[in-house]
């Protein structure tokens, strides 16, 4: 069904997409195995258009109670890896929900391309909050051990695109480190911790 709805034309009218998200729905809403829960929030996500308050709660609960009932890295990661595909047609509330239970997830992988997929949903899930708890949380993630490497310059392109952000870092940390210095001083910023310890809280 995914795979299905993943090779439709983009040009679909609204009737066919609501034609197309009810099943689907139904389906992730009996769900239980992470494989299968993959596979429909990657059709959810080829679906042009957000979704309804109503629709993206339906499509988060089956994620959010299956991240409750695992710590294992593989299942973590598909979990991840599915409600990434449709994380940005999640409303506010959704997305702040699916958020908690992402950063739950985090204290339980040691993988580092499990917390990079992590990193990379929170962020999006991070979109409606104020552009200082974004920065916040993005330089939060940063200073998580499994960050150094690859995850970390995938961390300052969203940076960049917070509201009010103009500086470029170009992979740098110390430059992003500047940054907040600076934006600190000017009293912005006033809830991240610099010196914090390493640790996702």
């Amino acid at each position: 069904m995914a795979a299905g709805i993943g090779a439709l034309p983009t040009a679909l009218s609204d009737s066919e997409v609501t034609k197309a998200v009810e099943p689907l729905l139904a389906t992730i809403r009996d769900a239980t195995d992470p494989s299968a829960l993959w596979a429909l929030g990657a059709g959810l996500g080829a679906l042009p258009g957000k979704l309804s308050d109503g629709q993206a709660r339906v499509a988060v609960e089956p994620f959010l109670a299956a991240f409750e009932r695992t710590s294992e890295a593989s299942v973590l990661f598909a979990l991840g890896a599915g409600l990434d595909a449709f994380a940005v047609k999640l409303d506010r509330r959704s997305a702040a929900a699916a958020k908690i239970a992402v950063n739950q997830a985090f204290k339980s992988t040691l993988d580092q391309q499990t917390f990079a997929l992590y990193a990379r949903l929170s962020v999006k899930l991070a979109k409606g909050e104020p552009a200082d708890q974004q920065a916040g949380s993005i330089f939060h993630l940063l200073r998580h051990p499994l960050s150094a490497g690859d995850p970390a310059p995938n961390l300052f392109v969203p940076l960049e695109q917070v509201p009010g952000v103009q500086t470029k870092f170009g992979g740098d940390l110390w430059k992003a480190v500047e940054w907040a210095e600076a934006e600190q001083k000017a009293g912005r910023l006033k809830n991240l911790e610099l010196d914090a310890p390493l640790q996702i809280n």
